[in-house]
C-alpha cells in the first residue's frame, strides 16, 4: 500500500458517518499499520520494526486492510 493511498483511506475517516462504521472493522493492530504506511514507512522501515511485527505479519495486515476497505 502506497503512503498515499495510506493517507487517502485516514482521510476517508473524516467522516463521522463513515469513521465510525470503518474505523470499527480495523483491528488496533490494522490501524497501527495503515497509521506507519501514511507516514511513508515501508514494510521493513519502521512498520515493522517500529511494531515489532515480522514483515510477514506486516504483509498480512495490509491484505486484511484491503479485504475489509473493500468491503
Amino acid at each position: 500500500m502506497s503512503p498515499c493511498i495510506a493517507r487517502r483511506v485516514l482521510a476517508s475517516f473524516s467522516a463521522p458517518r463513515k469513521q465510525v462504521k470503518e474505523m470499527e472493522l480495523l483491528s488496533e493492530r490494522e490501524r497501527q499499520v495503515l497509521e506507519q504506511l501514511a507516514k511513508g514507512h515501508c514494510h521493513k522501515e519502521n512498520t515493522a520494526d517500529g511494531l515489532n511485527l515480522t514483515i510477514e505479519t506486516v504483509r498480512t495486515h495490509i491484505r486484511n486492510l484491503y479485504d475489509k476497505l473493500q468491503g
